[in-house]
């Protein structure tokens, strides 16, 4: 049996300058679609910081009824892509609420300010002491 080219990069792994992670199986469910599938994660950087993501997709409901198998190899510029991305998303998620939360943070104050003043209003002045004579 003759290697695919996913293959051979997944042996490029075992060079000795290549760091990579163990790979990393994941079932996933899509309740939408009803859809499930196994997707396995693998990451290899090399000695030049280079970064290059193998990944498997197994759709076991394909149309013919037979599980298929896709095999992609990311390269490094899609990989920073993907993680660049990602950022954007997280910065963009964390802007948006802000003001939101200073609305809320400023009615908090207003209403502690509010409360301050009426215990303040409710609580007795004590009685000036007699001064000794």
């Amino acid at each position: 049996m003759s290697q695919t080219a996913y293959d051979r990069a997944v042996s490029l792994i075992e060079m000795p300058d290549v760091l990579s992670t163990k790979p990393t199986t994941i079932k996933t469910t899509n309740p939408l679609l009803g859809h499930t599938g196994t997707h396995i994660v693998q990451t290899a950087r090399d000695a030049d910081g280079y970064h290059t993501l193998f990944l498997e997709v197994i759709d076991p409901a394909s149309s013919t009824g037979q599980s298929t198998v896709t095999q992609l190899v990311l390269p490094d510029a899609v990989c920073r892509v993907i993680y660049r991305q990602r950022q954007a998303l997280i910065t963009r998620s964390k802007r948006k609420p802000a003001p939101k939360l200073t609305k809320e943070q400023r009615a908090a104050a207003k209403l502690k300010e509010a409360r301050a003043v009426i215990r303040a209003a409710k609580k007795p002045k004590p009685e000036p002491k007699p001064k000794p004579v």
